[in-house]
């Protein structure tokens, strides 16, 4: 396999509020940035081709507080995904389309 692993992948869905408060709250964002394992890698798309492009400004906006090596470590871990999750297709289309999720479903 080409991809970082471990890799954990999150496809934001605007009708989901745990989504939006995850993401686009200063608050979690932060939190994500200072607790989540800098073992992974981190995949952000959307079902919106604007949604993966909000989450990376979001993101990048939290990151420019941290101090720089915690932004070049985070750089290389913070990866998204340009157009929608059915445009891109392949894996990640096939493992979110197996996920069964009541409101994240990718038919």
């Amino acid at each position: 396999s080409t991809l970082p692993l471990p890799l954990i992948m999150m496809a934001y869905n605007n009708d989901d509020p745990w989504s939006t408060i995850m993401l686009f709250n200063n608050d979690s964002a932060d939190a994500f940035l200072a607790d989540a394992p800098r073992t992974a890698h981190y995949l952000f798309g959307g079902y919106d081709e604007a949604d993966a492009a909000a989450i990376q400004t979001q993101l990048y906006s939290r990151l420019a507080l941290m101090l720089s090596s915690d932004q070049d470590e985070w750089m290389g871990m913070l990866h998204f995904m340009n157009g929608t999750l059915t445009e891109v297709g392949g894996s990640a289309l096939t493992y979110m389309q197996a996920w069964q999720s009541p409101i994240n479903i990718v038919s």
